[in-house]
């Protein structure tokens, strides 16, 4: 009987090793399982003992950390994976773990080998002393919170006011730039449509285009006239943008608006403005006009060039409507007086310059009788400084002029010339004669003393040229430079030998080229004869 029950022991010992046996199989087949899906999850799967060394991780570890097998053999303890501060934080935590053995989404940073980080999200059991737990790397998710929470920020702190609605136009967010431009507070626009801001100024066909147009996905911009709680109007320009999901319906709407009252308020009065201007400057410049056409009848004929003189050009350019250079002439017997001028300033003032100009030399020369070049300027000095009330060093007029003066007998060919500041250029086929003025203006002056007079013997086809000093003051070319004197007269040599009418239009051409884009700096006057 006793060999029975042995036998039977025996044989309930061997059944009982089977089936551990094939629970063991089977164990480590599920473990198996378990390490072969856990190496293909892209959450980072590890387990630590009671001293903190990992002792399994799946391959996401080490893509995510780029710690490497070798690295867990040599016994890597978890506590390595964070920082000192992060480490204090899980250390808290761990007290938890120990009484709940559980421990769900703690969200920390984890260092890498190389020094670099991430965000992840942690949850660990504890279970036999071992720590089994779970990695989810949330480091975009954490910079996406963090750019949504700049956006939000730049949205509230926006000088724009910021409304969200629904499709169906029911207000779902509202920054608080909203809130002062309407009048209702943050909660009274939440849960409500814009059309409580509608003032009636605007007919419906206006709601419903704007409506059909954002439907449909596209952008609307415009102005509203819309009435605040208080029942005050105000004008804001708005853009409406449809908010599209990844398959293109259109989900929301996003309203950008900005209270533009003051500035149309500042626009009607600006054009107000603008068009009393414009009156004006039309009244201004109708009186310049008609100064222009005085000042022209003042200009003397021609015909004295044309009855003295083989052939002249007359190149005259003002800056602006009136000019302040002009021109002279004065016939008597058989002589002839030329005179090139140049007022101080152009436009309006120089204007009013040559026509006291050309009154003080008509006196001067017709009826007083003076003829000598020199003579005459000093008479026409005292004639400005007395009418301007001009005195040196003191508060006053310091207007003027400078001036080229020639008088040239028709039968002899003797000629003088006198300048004040501005010199002349005769040249013929032989020679050039280059003659400097006295450099003190027709005006006021530290030291005032008689304009020369230089007597001169012509030749027959001599060519005189008298000029204000704007053509070689021009800035332009490359560079803008100034023109130069030096350069203007080598323009006038190089070009003697061709007709006059000719040389002209090479003046004017080489100006306008020279001048370019540019503005003109001052009147131009150039004034040629041929004897």
């Amino acid at each position: 009987k006793n060999n029975e029950e042995i036998k039977a022991i025996n044989e309930n010992l061997k059944n009982q090793h089977e089936i551990i046996k094939e629970q063991k199989i089977e164990i480590e087949a599920s473990e198996k399982r378990f390490k072969n899906i856990a190496q293909l999850m892209p959450e980072i799967i590890f387990e630590a003992n009671e001293t903190g060394k990992l002792i399994y991780v799946n391959n996401r570890f080490f893509e995510n950390t780029l710690y490497t097998p070798e690295d867990i053999e040599n016994g890597i303890i978890y506590t390595d994976l964070f920082s000192k501060d992060t480490f204090t934080k899980i250390r808290r935590q761990i007290i938890i773990l120990r009484k709940t053995k559980q421990l769900r989404n703690l969200e920390v940073e984890i260092n890498r080998k190389d020094g670099t980080s991430f965000y992840a999200l942690i949850s660990i059991n504890l279970h036999q002393n071992l720590y089994k737990g779970l990695i989810i790397d949330v480091t975009k998710n954490i910079q996406m919170k963090l750019e949504m929470e700049k956006l939000l920020t730049a949205v509230e702190q926006s000088a724009n006011a910021v409304i969200i609605t629904d499709t169906n136009g029911t207000i779902e967010y509202a920054n608080q730039k909203a809130s002062d431009l309407t009048s209702y507070t943050n909660d009274e626009l939440i849960e409500h449509n814009p059309r409580v801001l509608k003032s009636g100024f605007h007919k419906q066909i206006f709601y419903k285009t704007l409506w059909n147009r954002i439907k449909i996905g596209k952008t609307w911009k415009g102005v509203f006239k819309n009435k605040k709680k208080n029942g005050e109007l105000y004008w804001e320009e708005a853009t409406i943008t449809p908010v599209k999901d990844k398959k293109g319906k259109v989900i929301n709407f996003v309203a950008i608006k900005e209270d533009i009252t003051k500035r149309r308020e500042n626009r009607k009065k600006l054009n107000l403005a603008f068009r009393t201007i414009k009156q004006k400057n039309e009244h201004i410049t109708q009186s310049i006009n008609y100064a222009k056409l005085i000042q022209n009848a003042v200009l003397p004929s021609e015909n004295i060039l044309q009855n003295n003189f083989t052939d002249y050009f007359i190149l005259n350019k003002p800056k602006d409507i009136v000019g302040g250079d002009f021109y002279y002439f004065y016939e008597n017997q058989n002589e002839t007086i030329i005179v090139a001028a140049d007022c101080t300033g152009h436009g309006v003032p120089g204007g009013f310059m040559t026509m006291l100009g050309h009154a003080f030399l008509d006196e001067i020369i017709s009826r007083k009788k003076i003829s000598r070049t020199g003579q005459i300027l000093d008479e026409l000095r005292k004639n400005i400084i007395k009418s301007l009330n001009q005195k040196f060093n003191e508060k006053g007029a310091k207007d003027g002029m400078d001036m080229a003066i020639c008088k040239i007998n028709k039968d002899n060919l003797n000629a003088q010339y006198s300048g004040a500041n501005n010199p002349v250029l005769i040249v013929n086929k032989d020679k050039t004669q280059y003659i400097k003025a006295n450099k003190m203006p027709i005006g006021i002056y530290r030291k005032i003393k008689p304009f020369a007079t230089h007597d001169l013997q012509l030749q027959k086809n001599d060519i005189i040229y008298m000029f204000s000093d704007g053509y070689q003051d021009q800035f332009g070319g490359e560079y803008y430079r100034k023109y130069m004197t030096k350069n203007f007269r080598n323009l006038l040599i190089s070009n003697k030998d061709k007709p006059l009418d000719k040389q002209k239009e090479i003046l004017e051409n080489e100006f306008s080229n020279w001048l370019g884009n540019n503005s003109q700096i001052d009147d131009i006057l150039v004034l040629a004869i041929k004897i």
